[in-house]
């Protein structure tokens, strides 16, 4: 295990804020081996009582020289998710998501991350974790 995951993040930035003002999460990804590639997964925690549906937001990554990239995501959420796993533990849901298989860092430095909720959303209530797992191949 300690072979392919590499890095784990999680934040309670999405349940903690108020409605949508600092409600994100960053990161900084350094890569000095350009060569390595990637498998990179999306994870949430809520908690049973949560009535929510979906996870909407949007992903922008800036490369170290400067390159910008945007992409959003809408998770389904439910008992049977069929695009994402689902285990229930004690009082939480938690689920993953496969987001990208064989992702490149192409270039050495500090690649910046950054997750937001998608503007149109609402806070989703009972959402405890979000995070982004990176899984070397």
């Amino acid at each position: 295990m300690n072979r392919w995951l590499i890095l784990l993040i999680s934040l309670t930035l999405f349940s903690s804020c108020g409605k949508r003002e600092g409600a994100f999460l960053e990161y900084r990804v350094p890569s000095e081996d350009t060569l390595t590639m990637y498998d990179i997964d999306v994870y949430a925690r809520l908690h049973s009582s949560s009535n929510a549906t979906n996870i909407s937001s949007v992903i922008r990554v800036v490369s170290p020289g400067g390159e910008k990239y945007s992409d959003t995501l809408n998770l389904k959420l439910g008992h049977e998710s069929e695009k994402g796993s689902f285990a229930r533990s004690g009082i939480w849901r938690d689920y993953r998501w496969s987001y990208r298989r064989g992702v490149p860092l192409p270039e050495k430095g500090t690649w910046y991350i950054r997750v937001d909720s998608h503007p149109q959303t609402d806070k989703i209530e009972g959402l405890v974790e979000f995070g982004l797992i990176f899984i070397k191949k």
